[in-house]
């Protein structure tokens, strides 16, 4: 079993390679999230036997997760475990934003609609709409740095996060965001089911309502109320809005940021995360000077 801090140290190693290279590969397409089901299947018995391990190390965790739900246990301290990584994201953040660079061109680093769309609220703020979800490796490796840029936008400027739903396992990690969002989870949690995805190796979190609830559960969100809103009147019409709302503003993969409903830009027009972060604020500097 991987302790928090190994954890912490491979996600600093992803992202100190990813801060080098390409946002080339880095994204999810609603084409593959939809293939990848299928894909799993075709796997070698060295691959059935290394699912099998996994298998047997989220029931493990799982078992625990059930446990600490019903104890005093504290959930793992997610946030103290992975500070330095976010603070090299931040400062790289920081570092890229101070240069402010204006030789973005429409078309080419990132997509102008031709009429402006709908937001997702009615607020004077300049919306920064992150489409991601915790399934997507992509998502997972670009965090750190979501996470620093949600922290250094202005006070006119409002940052959300809204889960795709492209297949199934995707609308149950979507499902479960918007449930423990209602319930009170933080942003440790959040920072949590990435970890637990991509790190420990989660697999029973993309396919197990009970595992879910369990997870949560450490993170001081009531299971039943969980399991009770996971497939509630609310949560079907939050998946249904943001799936027309990503049709609206075409999304095809994750992650993609939409600003103020006017801009689109993702990963593989950024080229970089350096790119990105400054791509943004020169479409928010854009929104600002219309005011």
């Amino acid at each position: 079993m991987q302790t928090p801090i190994n954890s912490a140290l491979k996600w600093r190693t992803f992202f100190l390679t990813l801060f080098l290279v390409s946002f080339t590969t880095l994204g999810c397409s609603a084409k593959e999230a939809d293939t990848s089901n299928s894909a799993s299947k075709t796997s070698t018995q060295a691959q059935a036997s290394e699912d099998q391990k996994q298998a047997e190390n989220a029931g493990a965790t799982d078992a625990q997760d059930e446990h600490a739900g019903h104890a005093h246990d504290k959930a793992p301290d997610v946030m103290g475990d992975y500070q330095p990584v976010f603070k090299q994201a931040r400062e790289a953040v920081l570092t890229s934003l101070a240069s402010n660079p204006n030789d973005f061109v429409a078309g080419v680093h990132y997509d102008e609609f031709p009429a402006r769309q709908p937001r997702v609220n009615s607020g004077e703020k300049i919306e920064v709409v992150e489409f991601f979800s915790y399934g997507c490796p992509a998502c997972f490796n670009a965090e750190p740095y979501m996470h620093s840029y949600s922290e250094v936008l202005g006070d006119d400027v409002e940052f959300i996060r809204i889960p795709a739903s492209f297949n199934a396992s995707f609308e149950i990690l979507a499902r479960a965001f918007h449930a423990a969002t209602a319930l009170g989870a933080d942003e440790a949690a959040h920072i949590a089911m990435f970890d637990a995805i991509h790190i420990k190796k989660r697999q029973d979190l993309m396919t197990s309502e009970k595992a879910l609830a369990n997870f949560y559960a450490r993170y001081g969100v009531d299971k039943d109320k969980f399991l009770k809103t996971l497939n509630s009147f609310f949560v079907n019409t939050k998946i249904d809005q943001e799936r027309k709302l990503a049709q609206t503003y075409q999304v095809s993969g994750v992650p993609t940021v939409v600003v103020n409903g006017a801009y689109r830009t993702g990963g593989r027009k950024a080229g970089s995360y350096n790119a990105w972060s400054q791509i943004l604020a020169h479409l928010v500097e854009k929104e600002r000077q219309l005011n």
